[in-house]
């Protein structure tokens, strides 16, 4: 195995606007940059996701992730306050078998990134 670093290509894929005319939700397509066909590794996107970050509250980032098997795996949920992806931790892993970590700490075709722009008023600092 190579432990070269994966570039990562982001298409952006959708933006949204408020009445207002401001960027609300933004969702972007990751792959990999030079063989979009032998996908991202998990330690890649978790990086890209730390650098992220460095520029975005965490609560307003999800990535859902498709493995190169098949179905969609979410790495990163709204709300959810950590600088690194929930499947990076050991801890996690404690009542689940090696095949499983080595599927979700895998290699993934592509992941979709929603991020919300625009931080939500609550009720109660409206007046």
């Amino acid at each position: 195995m190579s432990n070269k670093v994966q570039q990562v290509h982001e298409e952006i894929l959708d933006m949204v606007e408020n009445s207002k005319g401001e960027l609300k939700t933004m969702v972007i397509k990751l792959t990999n940059a030079k063989n979009p066909a032998k996908g991202l590794k998990f330690a890649t996107l978790n990086k890209w996701y730390q650098e992220m970050f460095k520029t975005h509250d965490p609560e307003d980032i999800h990535i859902l992730a498709k493995p190169m098997d098949g179905g969609f795996v979410t790495l990163k949920r709204f709300n959810y306050n950590t600088d690194s992806l929930k499947h990076s931790d050991d801890n996690y892993y404690s009542s689940l078998s090696k095949e499983v970590k080595d599927r979700l700490q895998g290699t993934y075709y592509s992941a979709e990134v929603t991020i919300n722009m625009i931080k939500k008023k609550s009720k109660k600092n409206k007046k």
